[in-house]
This record gives structure tokens, C-alpha cells and sequence, in this order.
């Protein structure tokens, strides 16, 4: 499956304690973020289901 497909069809998924939103990387920007990449916070804002507070969470980003 490509990740448009599966980032945007989440929402006809059910909902485990009120939460379905996954995010879902790239294996390429996987690979920035683990590598320190200055423009990661770019490419993380392009995506349907937000990344940022998940990695942010984590103390990814």
C-alpha cells in the first residue's frame, strides 16, 4: 500500500478509546529524522494525520 492510502484512510477505521490517527512516515523521512536532517519539520507538516506530536512526544523531534 502507498502511504497516501494509508494515511488517509483512517478514518473509516474504528476507534480504540477514541483515538485511530496513526501516523504514518516514509521510510526516507525515517531516515532524516533519525539522521538529524534540518528540514524534517517540513516534510512531517505535509501529511493528513500529524506526526509532529507524536515524534515530539517521544522527544523525537
Amino acid at each position: 500500500m502507498c502511504h497516501a492510502n494509508l494515511d488517509t484512510r483512517q478514518a473509516g477505521l474504528p476507534a480504540e478509546g477514541g483515538r485511530n490517527a496513526i501516523p504514518v512516515l516514509y521510510f526516507t523521512e525515517a531516515m532524516g529524522l533519525a539522521m538529524g536532517h534540518k528540514e524534517t519539520g517540513k516534510w512531517l507538516g505535509r501529511h493528513v494525520t500529524d506526526p509532529i506530536k507524536l515524534l515530539s512526544n517521544k522527544g523525537l523531534l
